[in-house]
């Protein structure tokens, strides 16, 4: 009797999933096997997962193999095994009617990587992955799941390795597991992709009989700068990490300006005697005040592109070892009014009237810096280096503009209605971004606060605040 064993691998780029696909394929072939693959490429920036679906043909009993008829697509309730790089990208599948309760088996990785379309929603477009992985694990058959990401750093590999170890240890294929290290080994940079398939078989085997522990928070590191005044409990640490964050964005006399304007709205919270201890007013200026008073300009732009931790970062997801080179570039387009910002009033004004009608107006000039260049590399850290300016810059000055109307309006209206000024307190969270992003949400908050503040009913706010979320360039919000 021939059996055929279907399977769709969804992996991001750099993940290695053709290769994945290409070891299944000769680990088939090397039992009799015959096996057809086919993908549907996904789109750059992680706006979307390649799918590759393969389907085995096993031979009979005897050794023969019919010629098989493959399908080009896979089709919905029809899978054996779903392998997939990260936790949303088993959901799309579950979407997709991939993974049914009679037939499927899920091996997947629990990690995150964020979306183009969650990071740039006006909110927080986060989706709720622990929902996502409930759901798998309610339809699928069988689940394996850890964070393959953590693991395949951890054994100096990719995760494509660590889902073939955990793909020989589900059973689903029944091929010996020294078949998977042969065709490993015949491969290029065989010791790590053969550490990363033992390591995550291990995990699987611990993962299907139960016995994973759960990986150990990651404690908060951050020192919790002492700013001196008793706060009460619930507003204490987002004070600090505002002091602590506020102070490295500029110095410690802006990081004291930060904690003089909670402070303020902590006092008349007080002198209201609302009842409880939350102190929610506070704890949400004290939160997106963060926000508000470290925004992003060009010198901090430039700071965080030349920053070790950044370099690191991305030697860390590309596999550099300490022996090899990185060669790193960054593409900027930054606008007239971005350039402008720098300027104190004085020379900002006559630079904007001189490049009003040049493209660098209207478009932006596009620039392309070789970070990993000395020349690139010092054009940044000159940048990075005019921090000193910000304070006397325009740019600064209409920061804190905003942010004393914000403050003025939530005080008042705080006096007549708590819940009210809670909300338009947390309205600043629709300030994000640079450029026509930032333009844009800073005219939605405006409208917020603007027509908030007149307001009587909370759900009416909330109303507002939702559309502005919705949709970023503020159709949904003038509508």
């Amino acid at each position: 009797m021939f059996k055929t064993t279907k399977i769709i691998i969804a992996a991001m780029g750099g993940e290695g999933g053709g290769v994945l696909c290409k070891w299944l394929t000769a680990v088939g072939e090397a039992h009799g096997c015959s096996v057809h693959y086919t993908y549907v490429p996904g789109a750059a920036q992680r706006t979307g997962a390649t799918v590759y679906y393969l389907e085995i043909h096993r031979p009979d009993s005897n050794g023969n193999i019919k010629r098989p008829v493959s399908t080009l697509i896979p089709s919905p309730g029809d899978i054996d095994l779903v392998l997939s790089t990260e936790i949303v990208e088993a959901g799309r599948c579950l979407q997709r009617g991939f993974i049914t309760k009679n037939k499927t088996t899920v091996i997947t990785s629990t990690h995150r990587t964020y979306a183009i379309a969650e990071k740039s929603a006006p909110g927080d477009g986060r989706i709720d992955h622990e929902a996502v992985e409930k759901s798998v694990k309610e339809f699928a058959k069988n689940y394996i799941g850890f964070d393959m990401a953590d693991v395949a750093k951890t054994a100096g590999s990719i995760i494509n390795s660590v889902l073939l170890g955990a793909t020989a240890a589900s059973d689903v294929l029944n091929f010996p597991k020294e078949t998977y290290k042969e065709v490993l080994a015949a491969g290029v940079a065989a010791d790590s992709n053969i550490s990363g398939f033992c390591v995550g078989r291990r995990m699987a085997d611990e993962s299907d009989s139960g016995n994973t522990t759960d990986k150990p928070e990651i404690q908060n590191q951050n020192s919790q700068i002492n700013v001196e005044n008793n706060y009460p409990e619930a507003v204490r640490d987002i004070i600090a990490e505002g002091h602590k964050r506020t102070s490295a964005y500029q110095n410690i006399k802006y990081a004291n300006l930060y904690v003089a304007r909670v402070e303020e709205i902590l006092n008349l919270e007080k002198s209201m005697g609302i009842d409880g201890a939350d102190y929610k007013l506070t704890h949400e200026v004290a939160r997106w005040l963060i926000r508000l008073m470290c925004f992003d300009d060009i010198v901090r732009v430039a700071d965080i592109k030349t920053r070790k931790s950044r370099l690191q970062r991305v030697k860390s997801m590309v596999g550099i070892k300490d022996n090899q080179l990185i060669y790193l570039q960054d593409f900027l387009k930054p606008r007239a009014e971005e350039i402008a910002g720098i300027f104190p009033d004085w020379l900002a004004k006559p630079f904007l009237v001189l490049v009003k009608n040049t493209s660098l107006a209207k478009h932006g000039i596009p620039l392309k810096l070789s970070v990993h260049t000395i020349s690139g590399f010092v054009v940044l850290r000159l940048l990075a280096s005019l921090k000193f300016m910000r304070p006397f810059s325009t740019r600064f000055n209409q920061e804190q503009d905003r942010i004393d109307e914000w403050l003025k309006v939530v005080k008042s209206t705080a006096q007549e209605n708590y819940n009210m000024a809670v909300e338009l307190a947390s309205s600043a969270r629709l300030i994000k971004g640079y450029g026509p992003t930032h333009c844009q949400s800073v005219e939605n908050f405006n409208t917020v606060l603007g027509v908030g503040s007149s307001l009587n009913d909370v759900a009416e706010l909330v109303k507002l605040k939702n559309a502005a979320l919705a949709q970023e360039k503020g159709i949904a919000l003038k509508r």
